[in-house]
């Protein structure tokens, strides 16, 4: 027998889930304040690396915990979505906000894979304000079906950790319902009409000391709705350049995770950044 569910009971598990969101999100906001700390400079080096190590698993703990929200949101707005579907006399009007229009994404591509590989089943990206790429977006199928998964980093406790990610809950809501419809409708490249971002800012900056050699500072990109973790300054030709986050093939080359859509993006990302 199919399980019958009562319109307002999830209606209130709605209300209560976005609550959780709002409070999870802001204990993250708190933890990530902290990567404006500053060491004294004769700091060991191995004190630095404790202090990271501990706030980005503290930040994990949070994004972990924000992303078994968003999923536990999108299985609540689904099991609204069949009442509806099924009850056309149910007033609609406490679902309006529910589904947000898609404000950041500009274009998509989507890559099937032939055979899933532990439960991915296709690798996107996506270019956001036709300014800021993100690679290694997944969509994977779990027990409750399918989700969108952001690029992840693996750090030195084994933890992974979202390298660029919506900063609000109906930006990752977008991501989601944006990529799982195409993917359903085996639409593989699509381009939206989508304003330009209003803001593009460096934050969390965090100087690294002299020992670190052409490394002078690592910092989040923030372009709109989006951040992007990690970014580093790098001492290039006696310049300090923007190097936005990469990972090492087998073969020893570097692939990009995030990078700006275009050379004036790029600019304006490197004159923004300390």
């Amino acid at each position: 027998m199919a399980k019958t569910f009562n319109i307002d009971e999830l209606t209130q598990q709605l209300q209560e889930t976005n609550d959780e969101i709002e409070k999870v999100r802001a204990q993250k906001d708190s933890a990530n304040k902290y990567y404006d700390t500053e060491f004294p400079d004769d700091a060991p080096l191995e004190v630095q690396q404790q202090f990271d190590d501990k706030l980005i698993t503290a930040v994990y703990h949070y994004q972990k915990r924000l992303d078994d929200l968003m999923k536990q949101k999108e299985d609540i707005i689904s099991q609204i979505t069949d009442v509806l579907r099924g009850n056309s006399s149910v007033d609609k009007g406490k679902l309006k906000n529910e589904i947000p229009a898609n404000t950041s994404i500009s274009k998509i591509t989507i890559s099937p894979l032939q055979q899933p590989i532990n439960g991915t089943i296709a690798v996107c990206s996506a270019t956001f304000y036709n300014t800021l790429t993100v690679n290694g977006i997944t969509i994977n199928e779990g027990r409750n079906g399918l989700y969108v998964r952001m690029p992840q980093k693996r750090t030195q406790q084994g933890k992974f950790i979202d390298v660029a990610h919506p900063l609000s809950v109906d930006g990752r809501r977008n991501i989601n319902q944006t990529l799982l419809s195409a993917y359903r409708e085996n639409i593989l490249k699509q381009e939206f009409n989508v304003a330009a971002p209003k803001t593009i800012t460096a934050q969390n900056s965090v100087k690294y000391p002299p020992e670190y050699g052409n490394s002078l500072a690592r910092l989040d990109i923030v372009v709109g709705d989006m951040v992007v973790h990690n970014a580093k300054i790098i001492k290039t030709n006696n310049e300090p350049r923007l190097f936005m986050p990469s990972y090492k093939s087998k073969d020893g080359s570097f692939t990009s995770i995030c990078n700006p859509a275009t050379k004036e993006a790029f600019s304006e990302m490197n004159q923004k950044s300390p």
